[in-house]
């Protein structure tokens, strides 16, 4: 018979703004890129497509100010130049947040997150068997999954190409979106090979 902690995962909804811009420039930070919320290690990597996507916004985002710099009036250049920093460093801080808040076992817990949008946890008994599945879940973060009442999906993306399998039903409190007693929950993983062996070999 399962008991209680079996059958109860966690969920960390999405932090504020403010929350996110203090994950984004604590990312930045050596050594500090992993906060209480995101402790564990780096783990199994996510979100490869977004990450690459806000380091292009940041490189066409830096040639686009070189470029209206040298157009400027002098006395505007300095301003310009703090704002654009500020905005390009937001787009690095948000993928380095991405990178550095992987997927992990944690003693026996598996713990599935997004780096900026919330996260997961399931009791790693309960872990039935991972596998790949490619589908596409509206929105981010922590949510159920439209047709489907006994699973959950948390990505930073709304494709997922992962679906952890559980032995038996866990619940999951989504806050505003309710409760589900999830079976299935979709993620995203940069490699699922390795998010199998996290999970059944014991982690990173």
């Amino acid at each position: 018979m399962e008991t209680p902690e079996a059958t109860v995962g966690v969920v960390r909804e999405r932090p504020s703004r403010m929350g996110m811009v203090r994950l984004c420039a604590a990312a930045l930070l050596p050594g500090r890129g992993r906060s209480g919320r995101d402790a564990g290690g780096p783990g199994v990597r996510h979100s490869a497509g977004q990450r690459q996507a806000l380091l292009g916004l940041a490189g066409a985002e830096a040639v686009a100010a070189f470029l209206l710099s040298s157009v400027l009036p002098p006395a505007l250049r300095t301003a310009h130049g703090v704002l654009e920093g500020a905005v390009i460093l937001g787009f690095v801080g948000a993928a380095a947040a991405l990178r550095r808040a992987g997927h992990h076992v944690a003693g026996d817990r598996l713990v599935v997150r997004t780096g900026l949008y919330g996260e997961v946890s399931v009791p790693r008994a309960a872990v039935c068997s991972v596998g790949a599945a490619l589908r596409s879940v509206p929105g981010r973060g922590p949510r159920p999954v439209p047709g489907d009442p006994a699973a959950v999906a948390c990505s930073a993306e709304e494709t997922v190409n992962v679906a952890v399998r559980l032995r038996w039903p866990v619940r999951l409190d989504l806050g505003d979106a309710g409760v589900v007693q999830a079976e299935t929950l979709y993620a995203d993983a940069d490699c699922v090979p390795e998010f199998r062996a996290a999970v059944t070999g014991g982690g990173r």
